[in-house]
């Protein structure tokens, strides 16, 4: 298995294996879609640039968003611009998701949905929730559920980053570290939350959110 091969190795469990090849369902739930082996192989390695893209696009904005709001707030120890990087932080999260959402799409783009009889589709395994009940095997949690988790992760942790950097201030190595561990802290409690109430990780779920 080459590198990109391996990289795109995420995709795979798109598709399930057939007598005649794969079927693709996007999010294991959507509409079957018949592919040869080869189509598999393209697909997974397409997914795997598509990773390098992605990571390499959101170093690049990171970038952009660290210089936008050094210039707004120069002093670099600012409440305003912490928020401001924590809001483009969510923004370009955000656009990332949507963005390999969309080429995780490619075969159902691309070969359209075809009949495939009494196909089953491959379920996503699901995180046991910590001793708890275990979720109902038949739940399907919406994908703006967990948009909305997604979105309290990055304000809880945004939250304390802020007030653990204020704590430390006085030295500024030590208050970033705060702040990096602060957030996320904010965003493990809130995962954790999500995991309890959904049986799921908003992580696990990240390209299905809407």
């Amino acid at each position: 298995m080459g590198l990109i091969k391996l990289l795109g190795h995420f995709a795979s469990k798109q598709f399930q294996k057939t007598p005649t090849g794969y079927v693709y369902r996007y999010n294991a739930k959507g509409p079957p879609v018949a592919v040869t082996a080869d189509d598999y192989d393209h697909y997974v390695r397409r997914a795997g640039w598509s990773f390098i893209f992605h990571c390499a696009g959101f170093m690049l904005a990171v970038i952009a968003a660290a210089m936008l709001t050094e210039r707004w707030f120069p002093n670099g120890d600012e409440a305003g611009g912490m928020v401001l990087m924590g809001l483009l932080l969510v923004g370009i999260v955000f656009g990332i998701i949507k963005s390999l959402a969309w080429s995780m799409r490619a075969p159902e783009r691309e070969l359209g949905a075809a009949p495939q009889g009494d196909v089953q589709a491959p379920t996503r395994p699901q995180r046991p929730a910590g001793g708890r009940k275990p979720p109902k095997a038949e739940r399907h949690v919406s994908g703006w559920v967990f948009l909305f988790y997604f979105i309290a992760e990055i304000v809880a942790g945004a939250v304390i980053a802020t007030i653990a950097y204020s704590i430390f201030k006085s030295n500024q190595d030590l208050a970033i570290a705060a702040g990096f561990i602060g957030f996320g802290a904010g965003m493990f409690i809130v995962d954790h939350i999500c995991v309890r109430r959904t049986g799921e990780s908003v992580l696990s779920n990240l390209p299905y959110i809407p």
